[in-house]
């Protein structure tokens, strides 16, 4: 183990974050932690959130515990804030709203099917890690389709470039994304500042962003396991 301090910016030497000295034992734990109970991973990420530990397994971990919560017999309760493409958004903490449970029958990895033949209420999650624009997505009961960009990035806006909105299109066999239901979900203490930064064009007339409790909960008091 050791402590990593940060030597520039306006808090230089004031603070640090403590990690692993081999690349083969974050390697090694990587693994391990993908093996664990999402109660488990849920402890792992309060504490990279609290110090700073193991930043490099956290983005993989986060989306796993997000398609955990999504496909849970209770769902999730999240508050959320509706975004304008091109226009304002509701960032203050006044712009937050409730929104109904959100819940999912099932999931898939692997490459997902055409919308068409999505199966309704089903969470497809990519394995590849290049898939295009999202990490995962749904058909919903309305014949919706729901994606959602999961990201542990902790400042500056999400970039979004028309390659990667064409190259999903052309995986799920859409003509466009003017009726995408677009979810952003960022850590839960950068969810007030969270956007997309679009370069170039884009078919996207807006998106929301989900704000997790910062114990990573279902909305409620529920445990998980």
């Amino acid at each position: 183990m050791q402590y990593s301090v940060d030597t520039i910016g306006p808090n230089r030497f004031a603070s640090f974050t403590l990690d692993f000295v081999s690349p083969s034992v974050v390697t090694d734990l990587q693994k391990k932690l993908t093996e664990c109970s999402t109660a488990e991973k849920l402890l792992a990420l309060r504490r990279n959130d609290e110090t700073g530990f193991m930043n490099e397994a956290c983005p993989k971990l986060f989306e796993e515990v997000i398609a955990a919560l999504l496909t849970t017999d209770k769902g999730v309760s999240w508050q959320k804030r509706d975004v304008c493409v091109g226009g304002t958004s509701k960032g203050d903490s006044d712009g937050w709203a409730d929104q109904d449970d959100f819940k999912l029958g099932g999931i898939a990895h692997g490459e997902p099917p055409l919308f068409a033949d999505m199966k309704l209420n089903t969470l497809y999650v990519p394995l590849s890690p290049n898939f295009p624009f999202v990490d995962s997505m749904c058909k919903v009961d309305n014949n919706q389709l729901v994606a959602f960009q999961v990201t542990r990035q902790r400042k500056g806006s999400k970039e979004v470039s028309p390659k990667a909105q064409q190259a999903f299109k052309e995986k799920l066999g859409l003509p466009n994304l003017s009726s995408l239901r677009f979810v952003l979900i960022p850590s839960p203490s950068f969810a007030d500042s969270a956007k997309l930064a679009f370069k170039g064009g884009n078919d996207l007339r807006s998106y929301e962003v989900w704000k997790v409790p910062t114990d990573y909960g279902r909305g409620g008091s529920v445990d998980v396991h």
